[in-house]
């Protein structure tokens, strides 16, 4: 029996797990699921592209959302708006997994690692099994407001202009998709990253930094009740 590598086994428990949000799109609504569906049909019957509105009644949310249903529900049908809905939170879910297996391989060099932290990201319960489908700002505002952060730590480190203003209009796009929320961890990230050492000193090569040591994670893993059958 030939054994896969161990990078090939990951990505198709990624592949799996992407797979798994199908049946989701199809499941009943839940909470408040319904405020995005009715705003959405009513933002297009209305063409009010500004503002949230449910039976005409300003809800004082912002419309980014709405914006990302809107053309899926107009490709697939207002019938579909349900299922559109949700397929907008299911993509944002997954391109923040794609945007988390980016930054990993950028940073550590290391495809391995890149996938695993991507497969680790996939498979936290909460997002697997709730909140990464359900149509709810989450999805979108998570995606937006961790590709600002990533962005934000690679323009830092090369000193690219271009992924600087690409970080500041990921993070507006947060805004816009759920609360001013989203600077502050705008803000928290750009005072966190001048701590670490390579921006004090002008390393513009963390992967040394970053890159797992096997050796000391097999070490910790030995000293694991676990590991001597207890």
């Amino acid at each position: 029996m030939k054994l896969r590598k161990p990078q090939n086994l990951t990505e198709w428990l990624l592949l799996l797990g992407a797979i798994s949000f199908i049946p989701t799109l199809f499941f009943y609504l839940v909470g408040e699921e319904g405020i995005y569906t009715i705003t959405s049909m009513e933002m297009w019957l209305n063409q009010t592209w500004l503002k949230q509105t449910t039976y005409g009644l300003d809800n004082g949310r912002p419309p980014l959302v709405n914006w990302l249903i809107v053309p899926v529900a107009q490709l697939m049908g207002w019938a579909h708006v349900v299922v559109a809905a949700r397929l907008t939170s299911v993509l944002a879910t997954l391109c923040m997994v794609a945007t988390v297996y980016g930054l990993s391989r950028r940073l550590t060099q290391d495809k391995d690692f890149a996938l695993f932290a991507a497969l680790a990201c996939l498979c936290l319960a909460d997002l697997l099994l709730y909140r990464g489908w359900l149509t709810y700002t989450d999805p979108v505002f998570a995606f937006f407001t961790f590709a600002a952060m990533a962005c934000l730590w690679i323009a830092a480190l090369e000193k690219r202009l271009g992924l600087l203003l690409l970080s500041v209009i990921f993070i507006s796009a947060a805004m816009l998709a759920k609360a001013f929320t989203a600077y502050i961890f705008f803000g928290t990230a750009i005072f966190v990253l001048p701590a670490r050492s390579q921006f004090r000193h002008g390393d513009r090569n963390p992967a040394q930094a970053l890159r797992p040591r096997p050796a000391r994670l097999s070490q910790t893993l030995d000293r694991l009740p676990i590991a001597h059958g207890a």
